[in-house]
């Protein structure tokens, strides 16, 4: 394999190509008419070759998937921004219709079904999906809802890449009201801004400056206010408001 990058051959097959129609730098270089065809061809494979390794290399794996029981919620990550895509979302048809799985809970279920059903055409089908699970040691799996079967990386890579890019794409589409907003919309909207916040849990209701906000998989966004007697608050995003 070639250590020189395309845009290195492109401009070297440029040169060849010159090379090809000129006597007098065919005399410099010492490579004739015919050789200038030989090698330009070379390069053209080369070139072709760098391309397609390329584009297999953009197929490669752009997401990191989850699933956050307490909140019953599917995670992906992609750009190290983290999605929390509520499973009700999946259950009311609002998003595309995939689930995130963890992969030996389903092998398990798998194989229970397989020797409880008596179809054999049944038992087929479910090893196949069996054997897609068994193909990869993913720690979860993207699930098409209601059926056994799965996308893994291992399997499909741009089959997955896709599905997480239709949950994610359905997912912001939704109402800012409905689905909440994330954690990097809280960071362009409210950071350095006056808020006002709810009574909650943590504290009683008042006016304050957002000072940062973050995210964990308990607590899920937090927005960390300052009170007008300089103390910071956490306070859960749902509680947190743009002041008038």
């Amino acid at each position: 394999m070639s250590t020189f990058t395309k845009e290195e051959l492109s401009s070297i097959s440029l040169l060849v190509s010159q090379n090809e129609n000129s006597r007098v730098l065919q005399n410099i270089s010492k490579l004739s008419h015919t050789g200038s065809i030989e090698l330009q061809s070379k390069l053209d494979d080369m070139i072709l070759a760098l391309s397609l390794e390329e584009n297999k290399c953009s197929e490669k794996e752009i997401y990191d998937i989850s699933f956050d029981y307490d909140n019953d919620s599917m995670l992906i990550i992609k750009d190290y921004i983290k999605y929390r895509i509520p499973m009700k979302f999946v259950d009311e048809n609002k998003v595309a219709q995939y689930n995130i799985v963890d992969r030996d809970e389903e092998i398990n279920h798998l194989e229970s079904l397989i020797a409880e059903t008596n179809s054999e055409s049944d038992k087929n089908m479910m090893r196949d999906d069996l054997d897609t699970l068994n193909a990869t040691n993913e720690e979860y799996v993207i699930g098409y809802y209601g059926t056994n079967s799965f996308l893994t990386k291992n399997g499909s890579i741009e089959e997955f890449n896709n599905a997480c890019k239709e949950l994610i794409d359905d997912y912001i589409m939704l109402d800012v009201k409905e689905r909440g907003l994330m954690l990097h919309e809280i960071k362009a909207r409210f950071i350095n801004e006056t808020v006002e916040v709810e009574d909650n849990e943590e504290t009683y209701s008042f006016v304050g400056t957002v000072v940062k906000a973050t995210e964990n998989d308990v607590d899920g966004i937090l927005i960390s206010v300052l009170d007008q007697e300089g103390s910071v608050w956490d306070i859960d995003a749902r509680y947190v408001a743009l002041y008038p």
